[in-house]
């Protein structure tokens, strides 16, 4: 039968000396050692200290004291069997001269080359290893565009490579991927060099080689051994260092790097081994938010000179070892480990769920800018309405649905990925792209006052349900905007609704709902500015099938300062029918606190009052116009205080107010949710220091992130963006539902057109006399007949209604 590797030659338990003349045990003997190679240099040998399974190693005492009886014993007096570390501090094979003398000096013998290996019995194989570098013979890797190392951090390789150079870089550095033929050295078989021409730059801060770990806490220790070992060579000699990098996350403790071996790469090839410890990480905060903290080894070059290094078969493992193989993996081994190892960790709050995994330069990772994308750039057969409570995997049908923020779909995904999708690419800061939803609110701020905001429900309903505080107060002041008299349905009683305009500042655009062509009037004035002293833009902006089709008025706003008079209030009014029926219209005037009530411009015209800031931008006003007139009940929030803990203040959405909501305050961490019967609570995080600014930051922004809604395409066409107008020369002129959002931006909608034109008609001429038609004819005309045109009508483009989105081609 074969050798058995389990078993092994038992060493002698005891070391014991005699004298060479007497053959007597050499008492009070002395043992010094050496390095073989410097035999004038001391070398320790070790003594095992400690209990299992935390055992060290003690260096004995140099030369070694014998006992009384030969043998080997520490400085007290304890017998012992001396351990031998036959490497010097950079791993590399370094063997001990040995001399041996009585307690007189009398010489007895000398070792050399010391410990010989044993003859006939098998070494340990290194390929035994487990090698914690993923990708180590850089099997897998992307190379760079022109072979170019850039300033910064440069992903060389999957599984944790890179290349740092500084921010700001002074030299020319490439990289470049050479594969290999049959070699027995480097051995196992790498398939490729990584090999960088360094360029010199004094100026240059770093250049340096690293491997990299997720988790910095991976090899934290203080105890266990590393041994880190390459094969390389260079052109020149090349001082390197090897440092270990502790990276602890944004907002984690710095620490500089450690320098744990100096060396020089010569040009001839070989395998440069290092043993280690990692040092631990006791002390330091570790950052556990963002979960991008690691800790890499640095093989760290030198910037002033300019080289050629060549380098593969890469490896870390465990224990002080002489590694001169590289150890043995499979190809699949280093795919898996380089590619998989490194997917990022799929994220806690279910933001990664049913996302797809892509190879990229790191390896695999999540593709989570596919979040917002899907449903704009294909169909699927088998519609995932959101008509169901839920919608099936990660896709929502584009009917206007809204969404809770804090809920998740049927398998886990939180609907607050694509919330911060759509907040964080919303043309009004922490407002969703597409509003809050139908059936919520909206909380904008105002320009003039930063202490006011203006919370908005967002469809129009049976009546004003303002916000109002609570029993347990906030002590902030709370202002219903609108106050209808005759019309308690919203815009489908006032027959207008109102939309953002970009195309003018502070504009808002009146569409009548009820069409011109049943009197086929199209410059019938169905909106007069009044005492307002506002700008009306009649039907300039809309041609084509949108003018043909109903009344529109784009409206220019003055700031509420113009509106003071301390008497009767400025106002503007409109009809709602083709007939301009007195008794159907509405005057809306303007209170900033000190107005009254100006009476009807026209008898039996019924009023809207608006309560405004003094402060309000024109925008501030025409925003507010805007909802109005789609009958949003609106509340202007003054914080004029810091709310105390568990205080809050209620309001109601519509339509017909069917939920209740309440808005409280957690102060400094203390507070606890108020019980308000069958209403939902929205908590506010503050600080007794904030100011009342940033209160209503905070208050805005919890309320915007309760609900968000999907845009509502149905029927509807997608346009590519155009923010430029290089083809949609009409982008000035888009509007969306959310108020602010307007002209350009993604999101935004636009109404259908044909292009201006006119038809040539023919028609009948009256007849004057018999001679008349025969100069007709003579002049080549038919008699009785001749070709007209219409007028023009129309606008630039001939376009369905649209709705801006990005297209992509995937490469």
């Amino acid at each position: 039968m074969s050798l058995d590797p389990r078993y092994i030659t038992a060493p002698s338990l005891q070391e014991y000396f005699v004298d060479k003349d007497s053959g007597f045990p050499l008492a009070g003997g002395k043992v010094f050692f050496y390095s073989d190679v410097n035999r004038t240099t001391p070398k320790d040998v070790f003594e095992l200290t400690g209990s299992p399974p935390n055992y060290s190693f003690s260096p004995l005492p140099n030369p070694v004291i014998l006992s009384s009886v030969g043998t080997m014993m520490d400085n007290n007096g304890n017998d012992i069997i001396p351990y031998y570390f036959p490497f010097d501090a950079n791993g590399n094979q370094e063997l001990y001269y040995i001399v041996v003398q009585s307690a007189t000096g009398v010489p007895q013998f000398t070792r050399e080359a010391w410990p010989n290996p044993q003859t006939g019995e098998t070494p340990v194989t290194q390929n035994n290893f487990f090698n914690y570098i993923p990708n180590g013979q850089f099997l897998l890797h992307t190379d760079l565009p022109n072979n170019e190392l850039v300033a910064g951090s440069n992903v060389i390789a999957q599984g944790g490579w890179t290349f740092e150079l500084p921010l700001t870089l002074h030299s020319i550095n490439t990289l470049q991927y050479i594969p290999i033929n049959f070699t027995e050295n480097p051995s196992n078989s790498p398939r490729f060099y990584a090999q960088f021409t360094c360029g010199a730059a004094g100026l240059d801060t770093i250049k340096s080689v690293r491997i990299k770990w997720n988790d910095v806490n991976k090899f934290s220790a203080t105890t266990d051994f590393f041994t880190f070992a390459f094969w390389a060579r260079t052109d020149i000699d090349v001082p390197i260092a090897i440092d270990i990098i502790k990276y602890c996350g944004t907002t984690g403790s710095v620490v500089p790097p450690q320098e744990i071996f100096t060396d020089v790469i010569t040009p001839a090839g070989q395998m440069y081994v290092y043993s280690f410890q990692f040092p631990s990480n006791a002390g330091l905060v570790i950052d556990t938010v963002n979960n991008d903290d690691y800790i890499a080894l640095d093989i760290s070059l030198p910037v002033g000179i300019s080289f050629v290094l060549t380098m593969t078969d890469v490896a870390m493992v465990d224990g002080e070892v002489n590694l001169q193989e590289f150890p043995l993996q499979t190809n699949a081994d280093m795919v898996t480990r380089g590619n998989d190892g490194w997917t990022n960790i799929s994220a806690y709050n279910g933001y990664d769920l049913s996302l797809p995994k892509v190879q990229t330069r790191y390896g695999y990772e999540y593709a989570d800018w596919e979040v917002g994308d899907g449903g704009f750039t294909y169909g699927n057969i088998v519609s995932p309405l959101s008509t169901s409570p839920l919608p099936r995997g990660n896709r929502m049908a584009l009917d206007g649905a809204s969404y809770i923020y804090a809920d998740y779909s049927t398998i886990g995904i939180p609907f607050a990925r694509l919330g911060d999708f759509l907040i964080a690419n919303s043309p009004i800061p922490n407002t969703p792209m597409f509003g809050t939803g139908a059936d919520f609110a909206t909380a904008y701020t105002n320009a003039g006052n930063v202490d006011l905001f203006r919370l908005t429900v967002n469809s129009d309903g049976s009546g004003p349900a303002y916000a109002i505080d609570g029993s347990a107060p906030t002590g902030f002041t709370f202002t219903g905007i609108p106050t209808y008299n005759g019309s308690t349905v919203g815009s489908g009683f006032l027959n207008w609704t109102a939309w953002t305009l970009g195309s003018i500042p502070a504009t808002f655009w009146m569409k009548a709902n009820f069409s011109q062509l049943s009197t086929g009037n199209t410059t019938t004035q169905y909106v007069i500015v009044g005492t307002s002293g506002f700008a009306l833009h009649f039907q300039d902006f809309f041609q084509g099938l949108l003018a043909q089709q109903s009344a529109n008025s784009v409206v220019q706003c003055n700031a509420a300062s113009t509106l003071i008079t301390g008497a009767a209030g400025k106002y503007f009014y409109f009809y709602t029918d083709t007939a301009l029926t007195a008794a159907l219209s509405y005057y809306v005037w303007f209170n900033t606190g000190t107005e009254t009530d100006p009476g009807a411009p026209v008898a039996g015209s019924r009023p809207i009052e608006i309560k405004v800031n003094s402060t309000d931008t024109a925008q501030d006003v025409s925003n507010t116009i805007q909802e109005v007139i789609n009958a949003y009940q609106s509340t202007n929030i003054d914080v004029g205080v810091v709310p105390p803990a568990s205080s809050y203040f209620t309001f109601q959405s519509n339509p017909s107010a069917v939920t209740t909501y309440f808005v409280w305050y957690e102060v400094n961490g203390a507070g606890s949710e108020p019980i308000v019967a069958g209403a939902i609570g929205i908590k506010v995080s503050i600080l007794n220091t904030d100011s009342h600014a940033i209160i209503v930051t905070k208050t805005l922004i919890a309320i915007n992130k309760y609900k968000y809604a999907v845009p509502a395409a149905q029927g509807m066409f997608f346009r590519n963006y155009d923010p430029n107008g290089i083809w949609d020369t009409d982008n000035l002129a888009r509007f969306s539902s959310v108020t602010g959002i307007k002209g350009p931006d993604l999101g935004t909608f636009e109404y259908s057109q044909f292009l201006s034109h006119n038809h040539t008609v023919t028609v009948r001429n009256a007849t004057v006399g018999f001679g008349s038609d025969i100069q007709r004819a003579e002049n080549g005309n038919t008699p009785g007949l001749s070709d007209d045109n219409t007028n023009l009508t129309g606008g630039n483009e001939t376009r369905p209604v649209n709705m801006y989105v990005n297209y992509y081609i995937k490469y």
